[in-house]
């Protein structure tokens, strides 16, 4: 059976999302990242960047959820505000890959789309040094944080991951690909990436 969607999920600096990119553009697909916390946005009526504030902070408490809750004019039904607008990203997701081919970048998706079998799922890897290059040259990271910024992120994204799904982020065994972007370059993912589709 071919793949129909490609999930990726990335540590901070390693390029995935400019993998997911360019492997849409060589699909002639659509990359989706960002554009599903906006589509959330929207539909829950509150700002992106509330949004973003609940994600990095994670299950901090039920006050903490209540302040937020207040804050984005969510009503909550019962849910801590983070697991709200995870469970509607999950239905954004969820529909994106029932009704057309895709690459969906971050956004827990290998893990909202784990049963799916036409999910090529995929996690972004890459060693300090090219992540700190990249941190730094494309992100304008100052050198001195650069190390502290990737771990920062990478625990963001780890602790984001296991508090809505039931898998690890960086078990590699929850992925049929691991690619090293610090080896393979952008390009060598992408091919390796549109191999697969394509098998």
């Amino acid at each position: 059976m071919g793949y129909k969607i490609v999930a990726i999920e990335r540590q901070y600096g390693s390029s995935g999302l400019a993998v997911g990119e360019a492997v849409a553009q060589k699909l002639g697909v659509h990359c989706y990242g960002r554009e599903i916390l906006e589509m959330t946005a929207k539909k829950l009526n509150v700002s992106p960047e509330n949004i973003e504030h609940m994600e990095e902070n994670g299950h901090k408490s039920l006050l903490y959820d209540l302040a937020l809750l207040a804050q984005s004019g969510l009503t909550g039904n019962g849910l801590q505000a983070d697991r709200q607008v995870f469970l509607e990203e999950s239905k954004i997701i969820q529909d994106l890959a029932a009704k057309e081919k895709c690459v969906i970048v971050g956004r827990c998706a290998t893990g909202v789309l784990a049963e799916r079998k036409d999910c090529l799922k995929i996690f972004i890897y890459a060693d300090i040094p090219s992540r700190i290059k990249t941190a730094t040259e494309k992100y304008g990271v100052a050198y001195e944080m650069a190390l502290q910024v990737l771990k920062k992120n990478d625990r963001r994204r780890a602790a984001f991951y296991k508090n809505n799904t039931e898998y690890i982020w960086d078990n590699w065994s929850g992925y049929d690909l691991c690619l090293n972007s610090g080896t393979l370059g952008i390009d060598g993912c992408v091919e390796l990436i549109i191999s697969m589709m394509q098998s």
